[in-house]
């Protein structure tokens, strides 16, 4: 899926917009504001590592568990999936030999700017990825895992963490593939933190997207890799 044209019309902010003045006005017939598929970024215009939909800051990355921008690193990359570009995470992760599991992994993430976005309005979130192993290699249990951060929403206790988050595991090969994933199935898969109001209260108040490698490495293990993504688009 190449949604390059979607890109100069519409964006997550401007679409609400949209919405909210349609629902003022009394009178409005969703066929004639749909904006289609809602480009993040197709990393195209080699901006800064800027993402396309301007409600979203520079991309970066990290590796977590522990947190650490050592042995990581993130830029444009070519070719893209379809296209000239797109944009690329290496890491080396290593699971610290402690007798339990870590859940390593490295990340890329871009934040919203300004208030938290309202994803409720989507069906899906559709892109291209690719994850290549490096030496050592991913155990094959290894994840890609999507997932939208909601710092403002609540645990059923009341209480707000910057960790707060819904997330789903995406399917992914050594060459390109098209992933799509439906909204109603992003859920708390890696915390134990219940939200308040479940995966709805958290998709209105998105303050952030990251795409993870999950390398669910053995005790005292260690892995690289490179995952490359494209095309991020929401509908």
């Amino acid at each position: 899926m190449h949604v390059v044209n979607a890109r100069a019309h519409f964006h997550l902010g401007l679409v609400a917009s949209v919405g909210v003045a349609a629902a003022l006005a009394g009178c409005f017939d969703v066929h004639s504001v749909d904006p289609g598929p809602v480009v993040l970024d197709d990393f195209e215009s080699h901006d800064n590592r800027m993402p396309a939909d301007p409600d979203f800051s520079i991309w970066s990355c990290g590796k977590y568990n522990p947190p650490t921008n050592e042995g990581v690193s993130c830029d444009y990359d070519t070719p893209g999936y379809d296209s000239d570009y797109s944009f690329s995470l290496r890491a080396e992760v290593d699971d610290m030999a402690n007798l339990r599991m870590d859940h390593a992994g490295a990340a890329l993430v871009t934040r919203v700017v300004g208030d938290p976005v309202d994803m409720t309005r989507f069906e899906t979130i559709t892109f291209a990825a690719m994850v290549v192993s490096g030496n050592p290699p991913l155990p094959a249990q290894a994840q890609l895992l999507v997932e939208l951060f909601c710092k403002n929403a609540k645990t059923e206790d009341g209480t707000q963490s910057d960790e707060l988050r819904v997330d789903q595991v995406a399917a992914y090969k050594n060459t390109w593939v098209t992933v799509p994933l439906e909204m109603r199935n992003f859920t708390t898969l890696t915390s134990s933190t219940h939200i308040k109001g479940g995966t709805s209260a958290c998709l209105k108040q998105v303050d952030s997207v990251r795409f993870a490698v999950n390398a669910e490495l053995d005790d005292g293990g260690s892995a690289r890799f490179t995952l490359w993504i494209d095309n991020i688009s929401f509908q």
